[in-house]
């Protein structure tokens, strides 16, 4: 069933508010934390992996951590809307939740930023405190695992490598906020898997409205 199908029928809408509701909560949270965390005192600490990896800050690796991180959320919501529309609501949750996840990590875990990292590389949209973990990998390893569509799944994986990759490069994470981007990501996950898909997910079978119809 199509998207535009699906938005005429009100147990669908219902659930697509809810889960946007969750994603807004996220970015909301999340730059009222990012913002606050800008005003604490806090120290850098010692990485191996950056002190053996030079730092690489070109228009290439700028490039990558902007606009590949942006132009595949976009291209994933796309699919999303065209591929798999019942599963938006479950989806657009299950982002919410990995954002106010790592909100209080990045509440409970303030470093200062490694001592070379370049200046804000996304203007008046990026902050330097919100490290552990790293949303650019989390986001993307997320969206892997959410999605049904195959081709998609393996290349949300692989940006999701290349994104670990290049803020490494760029020096704008430490290596353990890249580990718990994927440790995180995947707790969300099998959270969403257990206690969020049935209040989501829309079920477009007509055996289970048959039920629900049943129970009323």
């Amino acid at each position: 069933m199509r998207f535009a199908e699906l938005v005429k029928q009100e147990e669908y809408r219902q659930r697509l508010v809810k889960g946007l509701t969750l994603a807004l909560a996220g970015i909301t949270s999340w730059l009222y934390v990012g913002s606050h965390l800008q005003t604490v005192q806090s120290a850098a600490v010692f990485d191996y992996v950056l002190s053996v990896l030079p730092a690489v800050q070109n228009k290439f690796t700028t490039g990558i951590y902007v606009y590949l991180y942006l132009a595949v959320l976009l291209a994933s919501l796309a699919v999303f809307l065209w591929k798999e529309p019942a599963r938006v609501p479950y989806i657009l949750a299950v982002f919410g939740v990995l954002l106010l996840m790592s909100n209080l990590f990045y509440a409970s875990t303030v470093l200062a930023p490694p001592a070379d990292r370049p200046d804000r590389l996304i203007a008046g949209f990026e902050f330097d405190h919100d490290l552990f973990p790293s949303r650019h990998v989390g986001v993307t390893f997320l969206l892997g695992l959410l999605t049904q569509v195959l081709w998609l799944r393996y290349l949300l994986f692989g940006v999701s490598v290349i994104l670990g990759i290049d803020v490494l490069l760029l020096h704008v994470h430490y290596s353990f906020d890249v580990l718990g981007g994927y440790v995180v990501a995947y707790a969300v996950y099998k959270f969403g898997e257990k206690y969020l898909k049935k209040w989501f997910e829309f079920p477009e079978s007509p055996s289970h409205w048959s039920k629900v119809n049943q129970q009323k």
